[in-house]
C-alpha cells in the first residue's frame, strides 16, 4: 500500500520505431539573379538520432519490408512556383525524388541514396529557384 500523496521514483523503458531527424548543420546561400530568379543553395547534414541499428545492415532484409526505424523519404515545402529543383550528394545527382505543385507551395519529396538508421547521417544539397517577383520588391520613396 502507498499512502495518499506519497511519491516514488518511476523508471519507464519503451521501444519505438519513430524516426528522429536532427539537422546538425545547415548552410543556405541565396543569390539574387538579374535574369529574374532568386537561387537557393542549401546544404544539410542530417542525422537520424533514433534507436541505433542492432545488427549489420542487409539490403535484402530491408527490401523484404524489415525496415525498422529507418527513413524512407523526406519532404520539403518550397515556395510556390519554385523551379529548377535539384537534389545531390557528394556522389552526384539523386534521381529518386518527386515534385508536386499546389497553389500555396511546391512539395518536394526526396528519397536518400541509402536508408538512414539510428546513428547514421547523410549530407545532401538542395537547389531551387524562385521567381524574383515573389521575394524582391522596391521600397517606395527610397533611392
Amino acid at each position: 500500500n502507498i499512502q495518499a500523496y506519497a511519491s516514488k521514483p518511476l523508471s519507464l523503458h519503451f521501444e519505438t520505431t519513430a524516426q528522429f531527424s536532427t539537422v546538425t548543420e545547415l548552410e543556405r546561400e541565396i543569390k539574387v539573379c538579374h535574369w529574374g530568379g532568386v537561387v537557393f543553395s542549401e546544404t544539410y547534414n542530417l542525422r537520424h538520432s533514433g534507436a541505433k541499428l542492432k545488427d549489420v545492415f542487409s539490403r535484402v532484409d530491408y527490401e523484404r519490408m524489415q525496415r525498422g526505424s529507418s527513413f524512407e523519404y523526406m519532404s520539403a515545402k518550397l515556395p510556390a512556383n519554385s523551379y529548377g529543383i535539384d537534389y545531390r550528394d557528394d556522389i552526384g545527382n539523386i534521381s529518386t525524388s518527386n515534385v508536386r505543385k499546389s497553389r500555396k507551395y511546391v512539395l518536394f519529396e526526396m528519397r536518400p541514396r541509402f536508408p538512414l538508421f539510428g546513428g547514421w547521417h547523410v549530407v545532401f544539397n538542395l537547389y531551387y529557384t524562385v521567381p524574383i517577383y515573389q521575394l524582391v520588391g522596391a521600397v517606395t520613396g527610397s533611392s
